[in-house]
């Protein structure tokens, strides 16, 4: 795994993860303070999440494999449809709650 970045951009249709706190109820339940082991639970509701405006198919999205309970991984691939660019704003709806468009990814 590497970090996105304008210098190591991911390559259109390539997955990505991203890591975020916040995802709500996992089923089967986390316990807090828990380390994840696998199989790592899933998210209760499934997030959409967009890149650029541009839909993204979601891969995955549960707690984060041997991290603390409550970080939550969403792995997406990166949308065909994208031109290349530096900073593509990311965003992740979960149920009623939206992120802001502060996170981005670079695209080759």
């Amino acid at each position: 795994m590497s970090v996105n970045a304008s210098g190591n951009a991911a390559a259109r249709g390539s997955v990505i993860a991203i890591f975020l706190t916040g995802g709500g109820v996992t089923t089967p339940a986390s316990a807090d303070g828990s380390v994840t082991a696998a199989p790592p639970p899933v998210l209760a509701q499934v997030p959409t999440v967009t890149i650029g405006g541009v839909n993204a198919v979601v891969k995955f999205a549960g707690g984060a494999p041997d991290a603390v309970a409550g970080l939550t991984q969403i792995n997406v691939e990166v949308p065909a449809a994208l031109s290349p660019g530096i900073a593509f704003p990311v965003v992740i709806k979960i149920g009623n709650n939206t992120s802001t468009q502060s996170a981005t990814v670079s695209v080759k």
